[in-house]
């Protein structure tokens, strides 16, 4: 249950298809929810205060395109509004101004409680990054636990740019600390001796392939020649 709910972690868009358990979990307003958006919002702009509302919960970012709005999703938070649920070019029109799209995406921060993360949060993901990377060095799995993170922590997150130079500051990080123990058990003379064994084995490897690649050179050459 817990992976199913984390699935849309930093999605910019809806996905083509949800469930109808995915859709009331994110996507039913309190009377809370209903209140502040009756009395901060018209009649026609709460809807999409509301969408706003429940993206920001289900993927810990904000809507920017109304490309396409599962129609479910549209008729469960209009019918919780006590209106009909709009076309999606109503949707469009509605945020043909900037300013509004924005007004609409700060309030779904704030009333939800996520902000931007700050130089700690950085700090708390890249040590959740260490500490799991006794598991796995996986950059797709370490790239989901960072966004989970995030969410956690009730911070917005970032685009995939930033989340894959955390994951390679911490693989990094790992490397070094794996070096740094290596050199500590291991005798530099020990390494050494493995490195010239390595080199010597890739040398032998390299000259094993051109011998036989300049064999079949040669002898097809003189069948085909």
């Amino acid at each position: 249950m817990r992976s199913l709910l984390r699935s849309y972690l930093g999605s910019r868009r809806f996905p083509r298809e949800m469930s109808t358990f995915e859709v009331r979990r994110f996507f039913t307003l309190s009377s809370d929810d209903r209140h502040v958006l009756r009395r901060r919002f018209r009649s026609r702009s709460r809807l999409g205060a509301a969408l706003q509302l429940g993206f920001v919960r289900m993927t810990g970012t904000t809507l920017d395109a109304f490309d396409y709005v599962p129609r479910a999703v549209l008729e469960h938070v209009g019918h919780q509004l006590g209106m009909s649920a709009p076309e999606l070019t109503t949707l469009r029109a509605l945020y043909r101004r900037q300013m509004t799209l924005f007004l609409h995406q700060r309030w779904a921060c704030e009333h939800a409680g996520f902000r931007r993360h700050d130089a700690s949060d950085v700090t708390h993901v890249i040590d959740t990054l260490l500490s799991d990377s006794s598991v796995t060095l996986d950059r797709h799995r370490l790239a989901r636990q960072a966004r989970e993170a995030l969410y956690a922590r009730h911070c917005l997150i970032p685009g995939e740019r930033g989340i894959e130079d955390w994951v390679r500051r911490a693989i990094y990080l790992v490397e070094l600390q794996d070096r740094r123990h290596l050199d500590e058990v291991v005798s530099a003379k020990v390494r050494d001796n493995c490195i010239r064994i390595a080199s010597r084995n890739f040398l032998t490897i390299c000259l094993t392939r051109f011998i036989t690649f300049s064999v079949t050179f040669r002898v097809t050459t003189h069948v085909f020649g």
